[in-house]
């Protein structure tokens, strides 16, 4: 007889009564998701409208990976209509996504890609204007773009100058990475007219170019004379603030010749971004240092020479002082219509810049000040009344600073 083994139940299904059963409905998708375009930075929503019975649930999926509600990237319902928020989007955000809705009838699924672009910059406000022309350079100036997108730092935005020979189609790009709004171009030949654009970049983007300057080209003045040459003007102290440039400039009478610059019997050799010997204009030599240390301060010796003979000069070169007090002034009582006597010493190099006020207002000069000796400025000209009396406040300027001193006069 054969033995019977003992099967372990089977659990059935619950029957789904037919009226029911045809109540069900697939879920589908009554908007689905769509492509979208974004600048990096900017915030962006992917949005679906879905339907089915009973109400489906709903995933979403980045490049294939299950998405999870989070901050940046946060989903959302509102009644039938699901959304996926991102905030500041970069780069890592761009790709395909993927939203599937899902019931016991079944699920359905759609697609969209994000593409994120760079931010553009704005171009600069209107064309370039020519504010200096030379036999050698031309000297443009422009404006900062009206608007600047807030993903993008100020620090970062930075310049492109373009220029064309007038008649040609071809546009050359002369210099990149200008932090500046003005810049000195020299790469041009005589005789030549020029058109100049600029563009607004960031480390990602340029912008359009501005509208194009009008145009122009350097000055000829015809051939050099044949004499000797001659320094006509030079300063004999340049004043240069340690770790920043300076540039020193002689002219000469306008003819061709051989400029040298040495300290100390060393002759200064054209090295670029350090030391370098320019001509911004045919009767003009400059000497420029990009960062003055101690060892460039002394005297230099700049010797012109050709055929017809030589002419030299010298020129002092210090480093600048801030300003500040050697003495202050002290309160002073007065009686009315009585002249006040205010007297400060000040030290700095050079001689530092001084301006006087009383309360808010600055002092003329006919009321107010003058100079005794080095440094010693004096202010004698205020006659105090009961309405006159209060602070009087000097500023002083030099080497790009600033130093206060209040004193208070009492009738």
């Amino acid at each position: 007889m054969a033995k019977l083994e003992k099967m372990p139940s089977i659990p059935e299904e619950p029957e789904i009564p037919e009226n029911e059963m045809e109540r069900f409905t697939m879920p589908d998708f009554l908007k689905a998701i769509q492509n979208v375009d974004v600048t990096e930075g900017k915030d962006t929503v992917l949005e679906c409208q879905v339907t089915g019975l009973p109400y489906p649930s709903i995933s979403w999926y980045h490049n294939g990976q299950k998405l999870l509600s989070t901050e940046e990237r946060r989903m959302t319902q509102y009644k039938d209509v699901h959304r996926l928020v991102i905030r500041c989007v970069d780069h890592s955000h761009a790709g395909v996504y993927k939203t599937v809705i899902a019931n016991k009838v079944g699920k359905a699924t759609s697609y969209a890609h994000i593409y994120v672009s760079d931010v553009v910059p704005d171009p600069p406000a209107g064309p370039a204007a020519v504010v200096a022309v030379t036999g050698r350079t031309v000297t443009l100036r422009w404006t900062r773009p009206k608007k600047l997108d807030p993903s993008i730092d100020p620090s970062t935005l930075t310049y492109v100058i373009q220029s064309q020979v007038l008649g040609t189609p071809q546009w050359h790009i002369l210099k990149t990475n200008v932090k500046e709004t003005s810049f000195t171009i020299h790469s041009l030949n005589k005789g030549i007219q020029y058109l100049f654009r600029i563009q607004s970049a960031t480390p990602k983007n340029c912008s359009k170019p501005c509208p194009v300057s009008e145009p122009v080209k350097l000055l000829d003045r015809g051939p050099y004379l044949e004499e000797a040459p001659c320094i006509i003007d030079k300063p004999d102290v340049v004043y240069a603030v340690e770790n920043q440039s300076v540039c020193i400039t002689c002219t000469l009478n306008y003819v061709q010749a051989d400029v040298t610059w040495s300290r100390e019997g060393v002759l200064l050799s054209h090295w670029p971004r350090q030391c370098e010997l320019t001509m911004p204009d045919d009767d003009q030599h400059s000497l420029c240092l990009w960062r003055v240390g101690r060892m460039d301060v002394g005297e230099l010796l700049v010797t012109a020479s050709n055929a017809h003979g030589a002419d030299s000069t010298h020129i002092l070169l210090q480093l600048a002082e801030p300003p500040r007090f050697e003495s202050i002034m002290e309160d002073l009582v007065v009686k009315p219509e009585d002249n006040a006597r205010l007297g400060v010493v000040v030290e700095g190099r050079p001689l530092p810049l001084i301006h006087w006020y009383k309360l808010r207002w600055g002092l003329h000069e006919e009321q107010a000040s003058q100079q005794e000796g080095p440094g010693a400025m004096v202010q004698n000209g205020l006659k105090h009344t009961v309405e006159r009396a209060g602070r009087v406040q000097k500023w002083v300027e030099g080497d790009g600073r600033s130093a206060a001193d209040v004193m208070r006069t009492t009738t």
